[in-house]
């Protein structure tokens, strides 16, 4: 991979609210948190990223471009599929579970 020199762009995620989700639902969390690094990380390498760090369900990318990191964010919300498999295994595991707003997925780019 060819790593991004001189003005790179950087993209920070987190899960709002995850820390709540872990304590309540851990072993949901494990595969929906799997199923989101697998998912983030095709779509950052998809638009030339690199993922430099991952700590809890933070991930740290560098992208080439400002228009490579918009748009690895871009595509990754526009498919919703964490937010959607994270509900659906909440509500067969755990059928009192009602997302909140709170449980979203923040991305800073910069």
């Amino acid at each position: 991979m060819n790593l991004p020199s001189g003005t790179v762009t950087f993209l920070f995620t987190d899960i709002e609210g995850s820390t709540q989700l872990w304590e309540r639902y851990p072993q949901a969390m494990v595969s929906s948190l799997t199923r989101h690094h697998t998912l983030l990380g095709q779509v950052i390498e998809a638009h030339q990223g690199y993922v430099f760090q991952i700590v809890g369900d933070s991930i740290c990318a560098a992208f080439h471009t400002a228009s490579d990191g918009v748009e690895a964010a871009k595509d990754y919300l526009s498919r919703s599929e964490f937010i959607r498999l994270l509900q659906r295994i909440f509500q067969m595991t755990f059928l009192h579970y009602e997302p909140r707003p709170s449980h979203r997925i923040i991305y800073l780019i910069g």
